[in-house]
């Protein structure tokens, strides 16, 4: 099972271990422009944490999850924050990755 050495990813991977070549980031995100994604719909979201495997969230999970996980973690501003400021000393910056299908998801990476 590959896990996440660092962050930020440079590449996406699925639960075995394979590279997701069709997916690549295409910017950070603000919380706000977060929030506007999600408003739009379902869509699947990966969290990435050092030490631990990536961590898929299903479209039917996102909005859940982003409630009751990612929402009070989530930073403002991806280029200036403090861990000390977010709960239990853990920020998440999000980023979009898309693909030439038209597929997209949102990157979720942890720091402590």
């Amino acid at each position: 099972m590959k896990l996440v050495s660092q962050t930020p990813i440079e590449q996406l991977w699925d639960s075995v271990g394979s590279i997701i070549s069709r997916l690549e980031r295409s910017k950070s995100l603000t919380k706000h422009e977060l929030k506007e994604i999600l408003k739009a719909g379902p869509i699947e979201l990966v969290c990435a944490e050092v030490g631990q495997p990536l961590e898929w969230v299903s479209v039917n999970e996102c909005f859940t999850r982003w409630k009751h996980q990612f929402c009070n973690h989530c930073v403002e501003n991806p280029e200036s924050f403090s861990v000390d400021s977010y709960p239990d000393g853990v920020a998440m910056t999000a980023s979009l990755w898309t693909g030439d299908s038209g597929q997209s998801v949102v990157l979720f990476e942890v720091h402590h």
